[in-house]
């Protein structure tokens, strides 16, 4: 009982005493028991009970700690943003911006924590040396190395040795690998033996096998990387190692080694490194030009890494496969399609010039305009600027776009004078004045070209300028200095020109004597042949056939160039013909057939001979040769008249259906001739001549529908009538076309269309209408032999009336 008495109140107070040192552990003791879990809890349970502590710096500040170690950055983040909001003072602000800063390096946050630390240095003059530390790896993972080396140096400055992380050389090495101070970065691994400690290798080993990789220690970097991987079970480093030794191997040419690199990393467990591996060995095959096997690995990184950060260059070296195989059209719609999927690469500005350089290649000026101005807009400070305006300004003065060809050339005058190029885009600003009429203008910038290639071309086309102003003597010392600059290429258009100074001058009576002149003083141009068939020309253009057959003989004596015969040919057969030698004119264009069938003039040999069997009266052959071009060159400007000539053939034979036939067809083909109401006229006769007069009227108010009315088509619509007995409609349309010859002012059409009324009239027995019909004509007309008629007509109806 005594036990018992003392034991319940013994108990209750041990009870009590456990409670109370229950209640004695704090959040902050669990914490620095790193018991984060329990911490969390409690510090939630004492919130829950105390709800003001929500607004609380410091519960928040703890809270994110808590959080912060249990890897919950999420969590983490929303206190410490808080305890920014809530806090009172600097100290306070810099303490939630530095865990802040910590919990986005956890997210991989790189930039946002940087921008927290940045707001630690704002507020704390004198951070923490652990805050340098944690700052240089923020700056290291966003590769500001030389910002990043400079906070680990502070640090290991301000910390004592054993104070600090044993990590802290190898990121000194790897910092200032980083900012390419190689002479430290190998210093520090060496002096601290980091090679040696089992804590750093591979890690050590990698760095400064980067380190020798970057000297061009190519030698020294392999031997590091193979220990890494013959002696690494960590499958991410050595993939990593087994990448730069493939880099290493295509670069000193043994390209099956560097693919069995990259192929054992693309075999690998680890898909950390694939993507690279992929990407590596199709670089390799890109520059073997093994384009098939090239494509097969970049295909098999889109394919299975679609959201790679290396999905662009696999896609942008697709597309230069395309241009090294000279699939010109293909690499244009996979650059395009580059530059649409992946407009914010680093990438897209290279693919954007290396489309545009294949738009000029093609000669696509129109499509390059629109795309470089673009990419002007896009890329304002590119470093491909120059060769954009060049583009541009070549491309407007080809499309003949001559305003904007001076906008880019000047702005290209400004911007690059230094360029190469600056010389050819004087002289093209030159042209466009030209083009322009601006001499002056052009003079200016031609005047600027002192030396190089388009020196000669520069001061030919100042005298072409001042020769097209009449300053011929302007003109001529121009030449004059140009001839001594100039080369071969250029010297006969220069003496050309000079000489046309000289002919404008008034030294030649005439172009002939001028061509000729050239020809005697430069027997020896390569344009000798040329000028001597212009010789010929121009004789042929005065008419005197003769002389014209004379010199154009004379061409063979130069030995002209296949581009002149066909023309020359063609000239020599028309002159021949003019002078009456008809053989020897269808002998010439014959062989001119034969000898040049896609010579774009043999449609006008055809032509002339078919005319000359025509007017000599061959009519089989002109038929041949007439019907010949319809078939071989229906589009032939020619073809026109050929439709006729062969029509009036045919109708000379008595074929009315043939000539008729090939009417209808030059309807069809010519519906906005100027010629189609004479094809519907003679088609017209032709069906009358094989009594199809319905036809005949049909295709008559097919002309009046479809055509302006004239005097021509009421009276053969008259005529129609007339033969057919139909005295009352022919009178209408003798009537109308009587009507419409006097407003085309055709008279005496209008008076033979009253004689016709007045015949029709007297078959209706209508005398006194008749009457005033030939009066009317007698009045009109001027022709003696149309005054007797209607006299006559007037005496026959005074004696039937009688």
């Amino acid at each position: 009982m005594v036990f018992r008495k003392y034991w319940c109140p013994c108990l209750l107070m041990l009870l009590l005493l456990c409670c109370v040192k229950l209640y004695a552990v704090s959040p902050d003791f669990l914490y620095n028991q790193r018991a984060f879990n329990k911490a969390e809890i409690m510090a939630n349970a004492i919130i829950n009970s105390n709800p003001q502590l929500v607004f609380s710096y410091d519960h928040n500040l703890k809270l994110g700690i808590y959080n912060y170690y249990l890897k919950d950055y999420d969590q983490a983040e929303k206190h410490f943003s808080k305890a920014l909001k809530y806090a009172s003072d600097s100290l306070n602000i810099a303490h939630a911006n530095y865990w802040l800063g910590k919990t986005y390096l956890g997210l991989n946050r790189q930039d946002q924590a940087i921008s927290c630390f940045n707001q630690v240095q704002k507020y704390h003059e004198k951070p923490s040396s652990d805050f340098l530390f944690i700052f240089g790896i923020a700056l290291y993972n966003m590769e500001q190395y030389e910002d990043a080396l400079s906070c680990f140096l502070n640090y290991q400055a301000q910390t004592k040795i054993d104070f600090q992380p044993k990590e802290l050389p190898l990121f000194i090495a790897a910092a200032a690998l980083g900012k390419k101070d190689y002479d430290l970065s190998r210093d520090i691994i060496i002096k601290e033996d980091l090679l040696d400690k089992p804590d750093f290798y591979p890690l050590a080993d990698y760095v400064l096998a980067l380190n020798y990789y970057l000297i061009g220690d190519k030698t020294g970097s392999l031997n590091l990387l193979r220990k890494i991987v013959a002696d690494t079970l960590v499958s991410d480093i050595s993939d990593n190692a087994r990448l730069i030794s493939g880099v290493i191997y295509s670069e000193r040419g043994e390209i099956s080694k560097a693919v069995n690199e990259f192929d054992a990393v693309i075999h690998s467990q680890d898909e950390q490194f694939k993507e690279y591996a992929y990407l590596s060995a199709g670089i390799v095959y890109y520059r073997l030009q093994q384009t098939l096997k090239a494509t097969e690995r970049f295909d098999s990184l889109l394919s299975r890494y679609p959201n790679s950060s290396m999905s662009d260059m696999a896609f942008f070296y697709k597309a230069k496969i395309q241009e090294q195989s000279r699939k010109w059209n293909t690499a244009q719609k996979e650059y395009r399609k580059f530059i649409a999927t992946y407009p914010e690469s680093p990438l897209a500005e290279q693919a954007s010039i290396n489309l545009g350089r294949l738009m000029w290649q093609d000669q696509n000026y129109l499509e390059l305009v629109l795309f470089g101005e673009d990419f002007l807009r896009k890329y304002p400070k590119s470093q491909n600027r120059a060769e954009l305006f060049y583009y541009l300004t070549k491309s407007c003065y080809y499309l003949k776009n001559y305003n904007k060809a001076e906008i880019y050339g000047e702005q290209f005058v400004r911007e690059f004078a230094s360029s190469d190029k600056v010389n050819e885009i004087y002289y093209l600003l030159g042209q466009t004045g030209i083009a322009k009429e601006k001499l002056s203008y052009a003079r200016r910038y031609l005047s600027l070209i002192h030396s190089g290639d388009f020196y000669a071309y520069a001061l030919k086309d100042i005298g072409d300028t001042y020769l097209n102003q009449d300053s011929f003597f302007m003109a001529i010392n121009y030449y004059n200095l140009a001839e001594r600059v100039s080369t071969d290429t250029l010297l006969d258009e220069i003496r050309f020109n000079r000489e046309r100074a000289y002919f404008l001058q008034g030294q030649y009576e005439s172009d002939g004597l001028m061509l000729k002149s050239y020809l005697q003083k430069y027997p020896n141009s390569s344009k000798a042949a040329k000028i001597q068939y212009q010789v010929g020309q121009y004789y042929l253009k005065q008419g005197d056939y003769r002389e014209a057959l004379h010199e154009f003989n004379r061409v063979y004596e130069y030995a002209p160039n296949q581009d002149l015969l066909p023309g020359l040919e063609l000239d020599r057969a028309e002159c021949y013909a003019y002078t009456g030698n008809i053989n020897e004119a269808i002998s010439i264009y014959l062989r001119m057939i034969n000898d040049y069938p896609k010579s774009p003039l043999v449609h006008k040999a055809i032509f002339s001979l078919a005319n000359l069997y025509d007017t000599s009266e061959n009519y089989d052959n002109a038929i041949v040769f007439y019907s010949r071009l319809i078939t071989e060159a229906p589009k032939a400007e020619e073809n026109e008249k050929v439709y006729f000539n062969l029509a009036n053939i045919y109708r000379k034979l008595n074929r009315f259906n043939e000539s008729a036939g090939l009417l209808e067809r030059f309807i069809l083909a010519y519906p906005k001739s100027n010629r189609l109401e004479q094809a519907y006229l003679e088609l017209a006769d032709d069906y009358m001549d094989l009594g199809k007069f319905n036809s005949a009227e049909k295709k008559i108010n097919e002309v009046l529908t479809k055509l302006a009315k004239s005097g021509q088509v009421y009276y053969k619509l008259a005529t129609i009538h007339k033969i057919e007995n139909r005295p009352s409609q022919a009178k209408i349309n003798f009537i109308n076309a009587y009507d419409f010859y006097l407003k085309e002012e055709k008279i005496e059409l209008a008076a033979v269309s009253l004689l016709e009324a007045g015949k029709s009239t007297v078959i209706e027995k209508k005398y006194d209408e008749a009457r005033e019909l030939f009066t009317r004509c007698k009045n009109l007309t001027k022709d003696e032999r149309i005054r007797i008629e209607c006299e006559r007509q007037l005496q026959a109806i005074a004696e039937k009336k009688d």
